[in-house]
Order: C-alpha cells, then sequence, then structure tokens
C-alpha cells in the first residue's frame, strides 16, 4: 500500500500524472512544472488542475520557484495542493484558502515512517472529530479546524443569541469543517418544541465541508439568516427586512503539502478558513469555516517565512472557525528530484561520429 510520498516519486520518475493507490485508494494525481508557473505569472494561461475537486495537485521540479506578487493556488478545491522538489523557494503566496473539496472524507496516507524516523507511519484520519456547539475548535496533530457556530435571531425579544441546536462541521483529511447556520424564530424561548425545525443548520457528519443551511420557524419571515461558510456555501434565507445583499461565504481551508530538500520561504503560505460577519438589523448569520493544514518536510530550514492556519474571523467569539495544524517535520533526503538525463539516439550518435571522423580527417590533411 503506497503512500502519497511514493505515489508522487512514481508521478516524477513518470513525468507525468495519472491514477495512483494511495493508503488503498485509488486518486488521481495532475502534474506540473516551473514551466507551468512561469507561464501563469507572465501570461495567466495556465488552469492549474480541472474542476474534479477528488484530485490531488502536484508541482514538482528540482527548484520550485514561487515569483513575488504571484499566487500559486489549484484552480479549483483539491484534496491536496503538493509541492515536490530538492529547492523550494517561495517569493510569493502558496494558498489553498477556500480550497478543500467537497468530497466523501477518507484516512489519507501520507508517508511512511522510513522515511522521517518515525515509529509509525504517517496516516491522517478522515474525520477530526473536533465538532462543537461553541465555536470553532482548533486542529492537533495535523489536523483541521472545525466551523463556528451561528446566531439566532429571536424576534420575540429582538436579542441575537448563539444557535444552541447546531455541532459545527469537523476538521477532515483534506480540509477544514463548515460554519453551523443562523436560525430566525419567533417566540420568547428556544425550547426542546422548535427543534425538529433546525436540524438542517448543522452541517453533515458525513461531509463537514458542506456549509449549515439556515432555517426559520413557521410565522418568521421578517428578518434574513445566511448559511455557515462552507464548500457549498449553505446559502440564504431572506425576509422583508434587511435586504438581499448578503456576500457569499464560500469555502473552507484546504491542505498543502511541501516535500523538499531546501525550503526557503519568503513569502506566504495560507490555509485560512472564510470569514463571516454580521449584517445590520436582527439578522441571524452563519458560522465561519475552519482552517486546513500545512505539512513541510525538510532538509534544511533556510527561512520559515509567514504560514497561515487561521481559522475565519466573525462579529462573535462562538462564530469563528478553528485554527488548522502547521507542522514541520526534518528528515535527512538529500536529493528528492534527480537531474534530468539527456539520451541521444542512435542516429545521433553516428552522425557525431561522422563529424568528429571528417574533422580528424580534415587536421591531418592540413599536416
Amino acid at each position: 500500500m503506497a503512500s502519497l510520498f511514493s505515489a508522487c516519486k512514481s508521478a516524477v520518475r513518470n513525468n507525468s500524472g495519472g491514477t495512483f493507490n494511495i493508503g488503498g485508494y485509488d486518486i488521481d494525481i495532475e502534474y506540473y512544472g516551473q514551466q507551468d508557473i512561469d507561464d501563469d505569472f507572465r501570461f495567466g494561461n495556465v488552469a492549474f488542475g480541472d474542476e474534479d475537486e477528488s484530485k490531488i495537485l502536484l508541482v514538482a521540479g528540482s527548484t520550485i520557484t514561487i515569483p513575488e506578487g504571484y499566487t500559486f493556488t489549484p484552480d479549483s478545491p483539491k484534496k491536496s495542493l503538493v509541492i515536490f522538489c530538492n529547492n523550494l523557494v517561495n517569493n510569493g503566496t502558496i494558498s489553498m484558502y477556500q480550497k478543500a473539496p467537497n468530497v466523501l472524507p477518507h484516512d489519507y496516507f501520507i508517508i511512511e515512517k522510513t522515511y522521517f524516523d518515525s515509529n509509525k507511519d504517517l496516516v491522517i484520519p478522515a474525520y477530526a472529530n473536533n465538532g462543537s456547539t461553541n465555536g470553532g475548535t482548533n486542529g492537533t496533530n495535523r489536523n483541521c479546524g472545525s466551523g463556528g457556530t451561528g446566531n439566532c435571531n429571536n424576534s420575540g425579544d429582538g436579542v441575537i443569541r448563539k444557535n444552541p441546536y447546531g455541532v459545527s462541521g469537523q476538521g477532515y483529511a483534506f480540509g477544514g469543517g463548515a460554519g453551523v447556520a443562523g436560525i430566525l424564530h419567533r417566540g420568547t424561548s428556544m425550547d426542546e418544541s422548535g427543534r425538529s425545525y433546525f436540524e438542517s443548520v448543522a452541517p453533515s457528519t458525513t461531509y463537514p465541508m458542506r456549509g449549515g443551511v439556515p432555517t426559520r420557524t413557521p410565522g418568521e419571515g421578517y428578518y434574513s439568516a445566511t448559511g455557515g461558510a462552507g464548500n457549498p456555501y449553505g446559502g440564504n434565507i431572506y425576509g422583508g427586512y434587511g435586504g438581499t445583499n448578503f456576500e457569499t461565504f464560500f469555502g473552507c481551508g484546504g491542505r498543502v503539502i511541501i516535500f523538499c530538500v531546501n525550503f526557503t520561504n519568503n513569502g506566504i503560505i495560507n490555509v485560512n478558513g472564510t470569514n463571516t460577519k454580521t449584517y445590520s438589523g436582527s439578522n441571524a448569520y452563519g458560522g465561519a469555516s475552519g482552517a486546513g493544514a500545512v505539512d513541510l518536510f525538510y532538509t534544511t530550514l533556510n527561512e520559515q517565512g509567514t504560514i497561515t492556519a487561521n481559522g475565519g474571523t466573525s462579529s462573535y467569539d462562538y462564530g469563528k472557525g478553528g485554527n488548522g495544524s502547521i507542522t514541520l517535520s526534518q528528515w535527512s533526503q538529500t536529493k528528492l528530484f534527480k537531474t534530468e538525463v539527456k539520451y541521444f539516439s542512435q542516429a545521433n550518435v553516428a552522425y557525431l561520429l561522422t563529424q568528429l571522423s571528417d574533422r580528424i580527417k580534415d587536421s591531418r590533411m592540413g599536416e
């Protein structure tokens, strides 16, 4: 059973992406190189990955350089953004902000224990089991953060309070969890009789990246509510007050994995969650999403730079998403990407020998 690291090595040997069995799961790897980054930086004409969110995006080369002022990120959410190289020099931004995929989570076999002096293989669990009813929970041990908690607008007393019914989306192997949605509630109490109306506000336990959907009790239509930040966004409920100009709070922080020998980060690596905010009036809003995670394997750390895995922000503490993990693991690898060896065809060898023979004859004729 191969790891992600072993699959990347195979892709590099083949100089091509494809389908690889990683930890018992067949996963497609999309393969790119430094020239693709350079072309996109200069011309903006490279699509990094297709729309299939179940894939991994890999960029590999002897030296990978991210230019200043350039953000390297997949075009669509992916299971991971992976960089595999001897030398990584980041002068710009490497980002999986809002790029956690809407896929069924599964355990993620990252690397065999023999490569980084560990007593066990590195496998990230499918679910972080850190969902909460009281705001975002930080991811630990390489896990991603959970989503935040939404508001409840009780129109009977005009008080904005924490939504007591929804558990936030837990972090999962490929990204942070989604936020709980807002509730519009008519009445002066929040008792068990209303619970059936509020079941949809929590993100799915199976697909924790999907934002909670806002709801309201019967008869409540005067105010507005927003869904939890996530992939997809939970959506809005509009009443007669507050308008319809709500923003869309899409996405959760994804995962960046870097395998390198020399690491120089003069820029930013960003796997943050998506922010939400409170609108004017007595409207209810959804919680922010959780951050993803960064896994760095390196031999020499020249410059750590700025690495952020911050949960999305909110106007209320309980609405904030959980932070993700940032893990730096030193190993003793000396070369990941071998210098390309150029081979001559038989015809080229014959041509060179003929040219050499002719030059020798010419030089003797001049003696």
